[in-house]
């Protein structure tokens, strides 16, 4: 069984639907935060790589383009890498919920939606165990939607953010 945090608590060699509903809800809402926490640490790096570039030995100049060297070329094309990874991570972050369900009782818009708290209760004490275990499997489905595209997004900015570090490489030790 799962307590509230998703600690196992004792041996699951049965697992029920609900149990299983529980469990699926737990692990994507983890991975859902995980993508978030690594989108921002990422945007926390390729920032600090695009100010040492800006700043490192003027590389900002007010040099008309064609008298750049290819140094300077190589440090823009990676700040331009940088700064893609660092509006990926950004994208990260943006909800993206478009498949709701019409009802239900666990997305916090829906419940807000309610007209009242007696409402709410009344909705969830009035729930069978099959409706409950439904309404957990479905938030399971949107969850796995959404984080789905976030790690589509987040796969982008690190692909991005590994081309703006090798051309950041190039730059810095050329």
């Amino acid at each position: 069984m799962l307590n509230p945090r998703g600690e196992v608590t004792e041996n699951i060699t049965k697992t029920s639907v609900g149990e299983m509903a529980v469990f699926t809800h737990l692990y994507l809402r983890e991975h859902t935060r995980l993508a978030d926490q690594k989108a921002a640490v990422i945007f926390v790096v390729v920032s600090g790589l695009i100010a040492f570039i800006i700043n490192h030995e003027g590389a900002i100049t007010g040099q008309p383009f064609n008298a750049w060297s290819a140094r300077l070329w190589v440090g823009s094309a990676a700040c331009v890498f940088l700064v893609a990874s660092a509006v990926a991570t950004i994208l990260v972050q943006v909800p993206r919920l478009k498949l709701r369900p019409a009802a239900g009782l666990i997305f916090w818009e829906q419940i807000a939606a309610l007209a009242s708290v007696d409402e709410y209760v009344s909705k969830i004490e009035g729930l069978t165990p099959a409706a409950s275990r439904r309404a957990i499997l479905s938030q399971c489905f949107v969850l796995a939607k959404v984080c789905s595209q976030k790690y589509q997004v987040l796969r982008l900015s690190i692909w991005l953010g590994l081309a703006g570090f090798a051309l950041s490489v190039c730059y810095l030790f050329k």
